[in-house]
């Protein structure tokens, strides 16, 4: 749980966690925090009294900034699960593909049956020790308190996250599995990319050589939208920010001993996921391509081919 929020909303989404059913093994809590975070003592002291035996154990890191690090999820979770390594794996033994890593906001909350669908999809797979799970994107829990525009917005992303094609590539959003030996071979998560999810997925790709790697379970883990406007807009611009995973597909095929083939399937899913830089270059060259194209039908209609008027009487009927 990787976490800047108060502690009664970290005590909802850690209530949700301690309450999971139908798993073999008791859950174990990882509380990421920062070190400039003076609260952070006593907030995980109330967590982990809240939590008592319904958890196997309770785990507090501490991330110092360095340099290189940018400030963000991505940076506590490189911190916190390379601790979660050494503890489990190098002082106490455990295989660390037996261990499953579900990364959640703070805000998160989980139904009571998420990690054993989590469990579940990882055993229905023939070798599921490397792949990512991850269920649909969920910010309904205070749908109602957000304007319209909001709404809407938050709408069409959970609905295009639940019913997208299972023939493309799946990304998680936020909230997402994978054992702790995948992400050790990984190296973890990279401290200066902000799109985490995005990008774990993609070098998931790569380490199985452009094959789909993200397995879609349906269970929900439900966060909370952001309500005003402006932080919305904020959001969205952080959100903007996987538009730079392109630059770092290009640095693949020059710096990874990749086939074509494993490269061009990694590049191709890239550029089909919305959000992508030549996604949101399709849609911003809609609106001067299109707009232009119709100022000038009509500035020179009378001259134009009958072809060419009947195809555009078609396209804007």
């Amino acid at each position: 749980v990787e976490y800047k929020e108060p502690v009664d909303v970290l005590g909802r989404t850690v209530e949700t966690i301690a309450q999971q059913t139908g798993v073999a093994v008791r859950p174990m809590v990882v509380l990421a925090t920062e070190a400039r975070d003076e609260e952070r003592h006593a907030t995980a002291a109330a967590l982990k009294e809240q939590c008592g035996s319904r958890i196997s154990r309770f785990l507090m890191t501490e991330h110092n900034l360095t340099e290189g690090e940018t400030v963000g999820k991505h940076s506590n979770e490189n911190v916190a699960v390379r601790e979660v390594y050494r503890q489990l794996v190098e002082e106490e033994g455990m295989d660390p593909f037996e261990i499953m890593i579900t990364v959640v906001d703070a805000d998160s909350l989980l139904s009571t049956s998420y990690l054993a669908h989590v469990e579940a999809a990882f055993k229905k797979q023939q070798d599921g020790r490397r792949l990512v799970y991850s269920g649909p994107l969920n910010t309904y829990r205070n749908f109602a308190d957000a304007g319209l525009l909001v709404q809407m917005y938050e709408i069409m992303r959970c609905n295009t996250d639940t019913f997208h094609d299972p023939l493309k590539c799946y990304y998680p959003q936020s909230n997402y599995s994978l054992s702790l030996g995948f992400i050790a071979e990984l190296g973890y998560w990279s401290i200066d990319t902000m799109p985490e999810d995005v990008h774990t997925a993609a070098k998931a790709m790569v380490n199985n050589f452009g094959s789909l790697s993200t397995v879609a379970i349906p269970a929900l883990i439900c966060n909370d939208l952001v309500e005003n406007y402006g932080d919305r807009y904020t959001q969205a611009k952080r959100h903007q920010w996987g538009i730079t995973e392109m630059a770092w597909h290009f640095a693949l095929a020059k710096h990874m001993n990749l086939s074509f083939s494993s490269w061009w399937a990694v590049f191709g899913a890239e550029n089909r996921r919305a959000g992508s830089f030549f996604s949101c270059a399709q849609i911003f060259a809609s609106f001067i391509v299109l707009p232009s194209a119709g100022v000038y039908a009509g500035l020179y209609w009378d001259t134009l081919n009958p072809n060419i008027q009947a195809y555009v009487y078609i396209y804007f009927a």
